[in-house]
């Protein structure tokens, strides 16, 4: 059935989807990434904080230790000072989450900057308990639910197995010094927290391959919604049809004029036409292309040469290279003055004739078009195809 979406999203909706926010976009690769560049960036700024904040707290207590008379102020400095350390301890790890989340979603997004999500139209549609019911029992929510279950057997399994292992040595933390207690159990947490961020990324892979199928099958399109796009961005097919229609037919009038004063009409004899002016009396140093068409257009210009009694003259190979070769309004390059020199001397010696009996002539010295000429005119045509009623005097 043609409502079915069977069809792979077009460029357009991909921009569509973008403009509006609907992006691919994973939430476990941003938290694999944090929790990768944590564990490991916290043996380098963790340890620097850990010794502040060790030292605050020993300070804090001797101080405490020695006060006799507590006052409001005294407390409040101890309070600032905390907040300061604590604050100054936790800014390079801060930082750091930042910048790692900053990198999660330009990976996978890119830069972009859109308002629609913000819009209140947007989010009263989403505001639907009907569809709110429904949403709580999709597949999609399913899916979630035994994401997090795995995530939380996985959590608790490393958990468990570090734990287990070290079990005698946090026992032993009861006859330790605080410093070397405070250091083992941070090193298990640690440990921990470490081997907790590779699963992260093995299951931050699976969840993007996941999110990426979902993503693409919301954006299946059926075959009618891909018409319906194609009309809204090209047109309608019949009306292009007809307006290239009636380009061609105005390029064909706005060549009438130049036609009529041709001295002659070179031709394929149907495919190429090619109008050529020669009048040395106005200054001209070299035979000029007044119009030249190919296909419907040739016909034409065939038509128009042979009402205004032009000479014709038959050279499928001259014609060809003329047209590929020169512009409208241009001279004739050098390397085509002699054939078309033939053509001027015949046209000369056939003047003295009336001109309703100017021939067609057949029978001119032909000249083999260039390899690159060659390969231009052999290639494919966009032209439109003439008309479906005929033309008169279009025969060879």
């Amino acid at each position: 059935m043609s409502d079915e979406k069977t069809e792979s999203a077009t460029d357009h909706k991909r921009q569509e989807a973008r403009k509006s926010g609907n992006v691919l976009k994973s939430q476990d690769v941003i938290v694999g990434i944090l929790l990768f560049g944590l564990a490991y960036s916290i043996n380098f700024a963790g340890q620097n904080a850990f010794k502040y904040l060790y030292g605050f707290f020993v300070e804090t207590y001797e101080q405490l230790y020695l006060f006799t008379d507590y006052d409001l102020k005294g407390v409040l400095g101890i309070l600032l000072k905390a907040c300061l350390i604590i604050i100054l301890c936790s800014a390079p790890l801060v930082a750091i989450a930042f910048f790692l989340t900053w990198i999660g979603n330009l990976l996978q997004v890119g830069v972009l900057l859109t308002l629609k999500p913000l819009n209140p139209t947007e989010g009263f549609k989403k505001i639907n308990p009907i569809k709110g019911v429904k949403n709580m029992f999709s597949m999609k929510k399913v899916i979630e639910l035994v994401k997090s279950i795995l995530k939380i057997i996985i959590i608790g399994w490393m958990t468990y197995g570090i734990v287990k292992d070290a079990l005698g040595q946090i026992l032993l933390t009861s006859g330790m010094a605080v410093p070397a207690s405070m250091a083992l159990l941070g090193s298990l947490v640690l440990a921990i927290f470490q081997k907790v961020a590779l699963a992260m990324i093995a299951l931050m892979i699976l969840d993007y391959g996941l999110q990426k199928w979902q993503y693409e099958k919301s954006l299946k399109m059926s075959k009618q919604e891909q018409k319906d796009e194609y009309k809204k961005l090209e047109g309608d097919p019949h009306v292009k049809g007809r307006i290239r229609q009636k380009q061609m037919e105005m390029a064909m009038n706005a060549g009438r004029g130049s036609v009529s004063e041709a001295d002659v009409v070179i031709t394929n004899p149907t495919h190429y036409a090619v109008a050529i002016e020669y009048k040395p009396k106005k200054g001209q140093k070299a035979p000029m292309v007044l119009a030249k068409g190919k296909n419907a257009y040739a016909l034409e210009i065939r038509r128009i040469a042979e009402e205004n009694f032009i000479l014709i003259v038959e050279d499928p190979p001259l014609a060809r290279m003329l047209y590929a070769q020169v512009e409208v309004e241009q001279p004739i390059p050098p390397e085509l003055f002699q054939a078309v020199a033939k053509i001027i001397a015949l046209l000369y010696k056939g003047r003295r004739r009336p001109q309703a009996q100017q021939p067609v002539l057949t029978e001119i010295p032909s000249m083999a078009p260039p390899a690159d000429v060659q390969a231009q005119l052999e290639a494919p045509s966009e032209e439109i195809p003439p008309p479906q009623q005929g033309a008169g005097g279009t025969e060879a």
